[in-house]
């Protein structure tokens, strides 16, 4: 046994699953951070040269990424958190766009044949039938057979397909009946959200590089960490039963990090990003998105 190394409990190393190391938890880029940081600060006295190595590449990627936080927050101070809800209240305005052509299609419904002729007058039914026919076009042209999916693409996918769904209304030769059975209020509505939410996806395009290279980070870093915890399982001697007792206290950090973010009921958006109770903690792509868990914290963070 190398001198220094402390006399403990032995333990059978048939009863330990070293699969949980061979991979490095899915943790947000903020927790990815920090688990490689524990895991740099709790690294073995006196391991082998390549595990030293590995130690500092590790240290090296975590430094960078910490860099590219500090990045990221100096950026004009963008609230992420209310970006989502600006999606979300425009996925809202989308439904009921939905809803309303589904409130005029209601009347070709032949049930109301049951009517006679003064109800039916009553309710001007031929006129209303005639724009339930229009809202059925029009719910066919912009909802298709996907209906509201497309409100689940990330930010810079859904502007675009909103964008393309109110040019064919705004370039239609029927544009005064889509009007009409969509209301001038509701359309002016989604008209005014549009051109915001262009807006918000310029500005977020002006942080594409600082995002993806955040993005890049994480994944190497990730990298780097299963690379290291590999090298420390390599110190394990079964002649010398003791050093398995320190390769588990080295790597207690990764165990540590995955019974947390179980604990915590965390999850991951369509983008592979950090979620919580099923809502993106901040940037969403849309949540849509670029969720990384709360940049703001380190100073990070439906759709794909």
């Amino acid at each position: 046994m190398p001198v220094g190394w402390p006399t403990m409990t032995i333990i059978d190393i048939a009863a330990i699953d070293f699969a949980q190391y061979q991979t490095t938890p899915l943790l947000s880029a903020e927790a990815t951070l920090t688990l490689s940081l524990d895991l740099y600060n709790g690294r073995p006295i006196g391991a082998p040269a390549h595990v030293g190595k590995a130690a500092k590449r590790m240290l090296k990627t975590a430094n960078e990424m910490k860099q590219a936080f500090i990045a990221r927050v100096e950026l004009a101070g963008v609230d992420f958190g209310r970006q989502v809800a600006f999606d979300t209240a425009c996925d809202r305005f989308w439904s009921s766009l939905r809803q309303r052509l589904g409130y005029w299609m209601n009347f070709a419904h032949d049930g109301l044949d049951l009517l006679d002729e003064k109800e039916q007058d009553r309710l001007d039914l031929e006129d209303k039938r005639e724009k339930a026919a229009t809202a059925r076009e029009l719910d066919k042209h912009i909802f298709g057979v996907d209906g509201l999916n497309f409100l689940r693409r990330p930010f810079a996918q859904q502007v675009a397909l909103m964008a393309s769904r109110l040019s064919f209304i705004a370039a239609s030769d029927k544009f005064d009946e889509y009007e009409e059975v969509i209301g001038h209020d509701l359309l002016t509505t989604l008209n005014v959200l549009q051109g915001r939410y262009e807006g918000m996806v310029h500005d977020r395009s002006m942080r594409d590089d600082n995002t993806t290279n955040l993005r890049t980070l994480r994944h190497t870093l990730q990298r780097h960490i299963t690379l290291y915890a590999n090298a420390v399982i390599s110190m394990i001697d079964e002649d010398e039963p003791e050093s398995i007792q320190i390769v588990l206290d080295a790597l207690r950090p990764m165990t540590n990090a995955r019974v947390r973010r179980s604990r915590s009921g965390e999850q991951l958006d369509k983008d592979g990003e950090l979620e919580v109770d099923g809502e993106a903690e901040a940037e969403a792509e849309p949540l849509p998105g670029d969720a990384l868990a709360s940049t703001d914290a380190l100073a990070d963070a439906p759709g794909e």
